[in-house]
């Protein structure tokens, strides 16, 4: 499980993601730049956070269910990709260190 770092601070927030705004390289295989990791908190519904091997990003090593009012945190260009499970909502902060 990828924690944030003691000194990370959130320079930006997302707004709320429904399936129905979700854009779609959010849904795919994608990742943060350098130096920026990120911390999904689930506010309604369920999620599926897949991770993907950096050298075989076809590869999932790792998938994660989120349930509401729950996180989880990518590293920074660390692949992964989501997908509601159940309909609902969820945002994205943005860290990094200054």
């Amino acid at each position: 499980m990828t924690k944030l770092p003691p000194k990370a601070v959130c320079y930006k927030t997302t707004k709320l993601f429904t399936p129905e705004n979700l854009p779609d390289v959010f849904k795919n295989n994608h990742h943060t730049k350098a130096g920026v990791w990120g911390k999904i908190t689930l506010k309604s519904g369920r999620l599926r956070l897949q991770r993907f091997d950096v050298n075989d990003i076809s590869n999932c090593i790792a998938e994660e269910i989120l349930n509401v009012g729950e996180t989880a945190v990518f590293g920074p260009q660390e692949p992964h990709a989501v997908q509601f499970i159940k309909s609902g909502g969820f945002t994205i902060g943005f860290h990094h260190i200054e």
